[in-house]
């Protein structure tokens, strides 16, 4: 299939077509506990869609989604 991230998913709509509304998203889950508490630490919590192991992987963005209060506050 010749289809982009694009084409798949929808931002062209509110409130997902603004970019701070998708980082506070992603600063408001809390990863560890989904993985933890819904998951029974099944799975490693990421904000990436590849694995640590992936050659994909990218370290420093991974960690810039972090659960964090006040960076989704502030975005």
């Amino acid at each position: 299939s010749d289809q982009s991230p694009d084409d798949v998913t929808e931002y062209a709509q509110g409130p997902f077509d603004d970019p701070s509304f998708r980082r506070a998203i992603a600063h408001v889950m809390d990863r560890t506990k989904i993985c933890r508490d819904l998951c029974y630490n099944a799975v490693k919590p990421s904000s990436m869609p590849f694995s640590p192991d992936s050659p994909w992987f990218d370290a420093s963005a991974a960690s810039s989604l972090n659960f964090d209060m006040e960076k989704a506050r502030a975005a």
